[in-house]
C-alpha cells in the first residue's frame, strides 16, 4: 500500500502552532522570504539555511500554544554556543572549540498575536522578524544562552516578510561569511 504524504504531513504537522512544528515553519518562511527553497531541509544540520553563501540561523517564539494557557508565553530564544557540530556532507560529529555560535547570522521569528483562537502561523502577516549578525549576539550577549525579547529588539533589526530579504541580503552584504 503506497500511502498519501500529504495525508501524513498533515497528521504529523497539521498543529502548525505546537513548538516544533512551528519552529520548522519559521525556517521555512525565512527561506520562503529569502527565495531559498531550492535546498531542502536537513534534520540535524549545524545551521538552518545556507544563503549567498553564509549560514543562517533561524529562532521561533509564540505569545500563545498549541495548549491551553492561563497567561501569554514569556518570550525568549535559545541561542547558545555549541561545542560540536554534526557535518551532514561527511556524517561526522566535529568538535568546535572554543564553543561558538556557529551561523553568521540569526533571524529570530515571532509570532505576534496573544489571542489563541486568532492565530494563523501561515500568515505572514502575524510574524515579527529579528535580524542581526552573529557577531552582534557575541558583541552585546557574550556566553548567554537564551535572550529575551527586548534584548533582541535592542541588537536586531526588526522587520516584517515583506522586508526580511532586504534586511538580510543587507547583513549579508556587510558582513560576508567568515570561516568558522
Amino acid at each position: 500500500m503506497l500511502l498519501d504524504k500529504s495525508d501524513f504531513l498533515n497528521w504529523g504537522f497539521g498543529e502548525v502552532l505546537e513548538n516544533r512544528t512551528r519552529g520548522i515553519l519559521a525556517e521555512y518562511i525565512v527561506a520562503k522570504a529569502l527565495d531559498a527553497l531550492s535546498e531542502k531541509r536537513i534534520e540535524w544540520d549545524y545551521c538552518d539555511l545556507r544563503y549567498r553563501g553564509v549560514e543562517i540561523e533561524v529562532k521561533s517564539a509564540a505569545y500563545v500554544q498549541s495548549w491551553e494557557q492561563k497567561r501569554p508565553s514569556t518570550i525568549g530564544f535559545e541561542i547558545g554556543t555549541r561545542r560540536w557540530k554534526w557535518a551532514h556532507e561527511t556524517n561526522d560529529m566535529v568538535e568546535v572549540a572554543p564553543a561558538a555560535r556557529l551561523a553568521n547570522i540569526y533571524v529570530f521569528c515571532l509570532l505576534d498575536i496573544l489571542d489563541r483562537n486568532q492565530a494563523a502561523p501561515l500568515d505572514t502577516a502575524q510574524w515579527r522578524f529579528f535580524v542581526a549578525p552573529t557577531a552582534t549576539i557575541n558583541q552585546h550577549l557574550g556566553t548567554q544562552k537564551r535572550a529575551g525579547l527586548a534584548s533582541i529588539q535592542r541588537i536586531a533589526e526588526a522587520c516584517d516578510f515583506g522586508a526580511l530579504r532586504a534586511v538580510v541580503d543587507g547583513f549579508v552584504d556587510q558582513h560576508p561569511a567568515a570561516p568558522l
